[in-house]
């Protein structure tokens, strides 16, 4: 009698181990995108708003706050196959950001683990602050 619900505990603790590491695997660390060489060529979004902007953001970083991702992604990236990086200030935004650009088609997003800003910053990203 217990055996089903050892089943279903076990399926469940299957189900949650395979969405945390296919989370996990969506993630970079600042350290990993400062030191990859094909960082130029990645579109990163800063997704946070837009008084967080104004305070800084990563110089190369293109601005669409993370409620503006549905209506704004096609016009600002058209190519659904680019390198694509989200960060925010503390991961939340920036994760869900990338899974709402992987609802939309985008096929290569990823998230600086942990948000990211102001480690992205301390790596030696150039940084400004204003628009």
């Amino acid at each position: 009698m217990k055996k089903p619900h050892l089943i279903a505990l076990w399926v469940s603790a299957l189900w949650l181990f395979a969405a945390c590491s296919s989370a996990v695997a969506d993630e970079l660390t600042p350290q990993e995108f400062v030191a990859d060489p094909q960082r130029e060529t990645v579109v990163l979004l800063d997704v946070r708003s837009a008084q967080e902007w104004q305070a800084g953001h990563v110089k190369a970083a293109h601005h669409v706050p993370v409620g503006e991702i549905a209506s704004r992604a096609t016009e600002l990236l058209p190519n659904r196959d680019a390198e694509i990086v989200t960060y925010c200030r503390s991961g939340g935004r920036a994760g869900a950001a990338a899974q709402q650009l992987r609802k939309l088609g985008y096929r290569n997003v990823r998230a600086i683990q942990g948000g990211g800003y102001e480690q992205l910053a301390e790596q030696g990203l150039h940084t400004q602050t204003g628009p």
